[in-house]
């Protein structure tokens, strides 16, 4: 009894060493095939990888990633899908893990944008990421593409609409005496103005005068008549 103890201690000795030796040298990788690989992964030959950034993968068991396309971002690592980017956001590139941010003066209204567009005149945008550009204001205008600012009338100038690209000299017998103006001034009755694009009027002379308003031009007084002045 004691030789067949012995014997058996023995035989369970050699039978752990041969599973050590049968199962030690078995590596993870190497046991993994591409079945094994879930969506964001694929397979390089000896394991399953993560997408890298700017590539995805929806499927399982796939031995490559997909590429971003272009209005897409892929954050990565292990994207499942590529997103749009979203408005105010745009991409020209493919294969790209991140939208790029609109610039001043530009902007993306929709998702899936690949280029900035340019704000039109009478319009500006002052910040990034931006999903459309604002209009001008009264008394102000934006003569350029891709503008920041708008700009105020000058004196002598207005403008009453919205969105406008450029200024309106006053008139004769009218004037603009500040800037940023939203319209012109009559000039007041003994005032008159010939020209255009001023800032005030002119007093009517002693010997003339200006009854109405808006006058463009002073009137002598007729014979009989005068005007002392002041």
């Amino acid at each position: 009894a004691r030789v067949m103890n012995r014997r058996f201690t023995h035989w369970l000795v050699a039978a752990s060493t041969i599973m050590m030796l049968v199962v030690g040298p078995i590596s993870i990788a190497s046991a993994v095939d591409v079945s094994d690989c879930v969506p964001g992964e694929f397979f390089d030959g000896g394991s399953c990888v993560p997408c890298p950034s700017g590539r995805y993968q929806p499927a399982a068991a796939q031995t490559e990633c997909l590429i971003a396309d272009p209005g897409h971002e892929a954050p990565g690592p292990g994207a499942i899908e590529q997103t749009e980017c979203v408005p105010g956001f745009y991409q020209p590139a493919s294969g790209v893990a991140t939208c790029l941010e609109t610039d001043p003066g530009h902007f993306a209204g929709s998702s899936g944008t690949i280029t900035q567009q340019q704000c039109g005149p009478g319009t500006y945008q002052p910040a990034t990421g931006a999903t459309g550009c604002i209009e001008s204001d009264p008394g102000h205008f934006v003569a350029d593409f891709a503008a920041v600012i708008q700009l105020s009338c000058t004196p002598g100038t207005y403008q009453p609409s919205s969105g406008g690209t450029g200024c309106i000299e006053s008139a004769p017998g009218h004037f603009v005496s500040e800037a940023g103006s939203a319209s012109q001034s009559e000039c007041p009755p003994g005032w008159y103005q010939p020209g255009v694009d001023r800032t005030g009027c002119r007093r009517a002379d002693p010997g003339y005068f200006a009854a109405q308003g808006a006058a463009i031009a002073q009137v002598a007084c007729a014979p009989g008549s005068y005007q002392p002045g002041e």
